[in-house]
């Protein structure tokens, strides 16, 4: 301290800088720190003012009302909550399951007016209700017409699939051009739009119209794909089922199981259609005793099951399957056609085609479920 200060006024300096440094109040876990760095803070500031405080104690007091000292309060530091670092997630791998284009309807894919000019006469659609399977896992569509006022008079015949895709029915893919057709004549065109190919067979007694009409409906076709979605391939997946060698077939299904004098089973001809299809076979002298089915497998063909039902598929029990549905073929020829049995685990699908036969009523779904049956351990 200063020597120029006496005893007295020693103390009273003293007192005020002690008594200034318990009013101020800081809070927090800091407070001794806080006391302790302000009584020394004010202390220096004495010191190194010592004339100053001289002056002031000497001079006379002045009657003042002590001002009340101000607290102070340490800002509290705020404490950073650790937030948990989210864990990144795969999104899951959506495989496709195979759409169609056009939507999967048929009349999506060309106009009543260009495939009657096409074959110079009309035409219906004929095919099933519900929407093949073979071409849908593949991405694509196959569409049939025939004459609907002169029986078996002409055809039209179309197969979209994305490029690369081959169709299910081999007969599409022959080389473009014109040639006699049994006294009809057939022209085949081939074009692409959008990704996808487009095959299609015109034949008419009315040959004059044919290779023109068949580029009309090349190109209406063509036109119309652009309209809906393009046709998706599915995936093809291990737990996708493949149709069993046909003479492992033979194997298991006999002629008494089936209630019939004799059955033979043997791989039908490629040109169906349907890979690996299998026939079964019970001929017989008398055409009211004849009986027969075909044994068809679509890997990954249960995306179609829907429309099955749409159709009118009745739901029916096969042991060891997910589900199954007795549905019509109705071919819309001549009023031909067959009933199928579509049998599925979910995923896949097998089909028992059984054409309309002169056997008694009632005995087809009987056979065609125990084929079912027989088959699906082998797949």
């Amino acid at each position: 301290m200063n020597d120029e200060l006496t005893p007295s006024e020693r103390a009273a300096l003293r007192a005020r800088i002690v008594g200034g440094a318990h009013d101020i109040k800081p809070v927090g876990a800091h407070r001794n720190a806080w006391i302790a760095g302000s009584v020394a803070a004010a202390m220096v500031v004495a010191i190194a003012g010592g004339v100053a405080v001289t002056s002031t104690l000497s001079a006379p007091e002045i009657a003042t009302t002590p001002s009340p000292s101000a607290t102070v309060t340490a800002a509290p530091v705020p404490v950073p909550t650790p937030t948990a670092t989210p864990t990144p997630t795969q999104e899951p791998v959506v495989l496709p399951r195979g759409s169609a284009p056009f939507d999967g309807a048929c009349d999506n894919a060309i106009d009543g007016a260009d495939l009657d000019a096409a074959a110079g006469m009309k035409m219906g659609r004929v095919g099933p209700d519900w929407i093949d399977s073979a071409a849908t896992v593949r991405g694509g569509i196959e569409c049939l017409w025939y004459s609907s006022e002169e029986y078996s008079a002409a055809f039209v015949e179309v197969g979209v699939f994305p490029d690369g895709q081959q169709p299910t029915n081999p007969a599409l893919v022959q080389d473009p051009g014109c040639r006699d057709n049994y006294g009809r004549l057939l022209c085949i065109r081939q074009g692409a739009a959008e990704g996808m190919t487009a095959w299609v067979r015109v034949s008419s007694v009315h040959g004059d119209v044919v290779s023109a009409g068949a580029d009309r409906v090349l190109d209406a076709v063509l036109s119309r794909v652009s309209r809906y979605p393009v046709g998706v391939a599915a995936t093809a997946l291990p737990t996708w089922w493949s149709a069993p060698d046909c003479a492992r077939l033979a194997e298991v299904i006999d002629a008494e199981s089936l209630s019939l004098p004799d059955v033979t089973v043997e791989k039908v001809d490629a040109t169906s259609g349907r890979d690996g299809a299998c026939r079964i076979d019970a001929p017989s002298e008398d055409i009211y005793a004849s009986w027969s089915a075909t044994m068809s497998v679509i890997g990954g063909g249960a995306v179609n099951v829907p429309s099955i039902i749409a159709a009118g598929g009745q739901r029916t029990d096969v042991a060891g399957a997910a589900e199954a549905y007795w549905v019509s073929w109705h071919d819309g020829i001549d009023g031909g056609g067959s009933e199928v049995l579509a049998v599925s685990d979910g995923e896949n699908l097998l089909l028992v085609d059984v054409p309309f036969n002169l056997l008694p009523a009632g005995g087809d779904l009987p056979r065609a479920t125990t084929i079912a049956q027989k088959v699906l351990p082998l797949l």
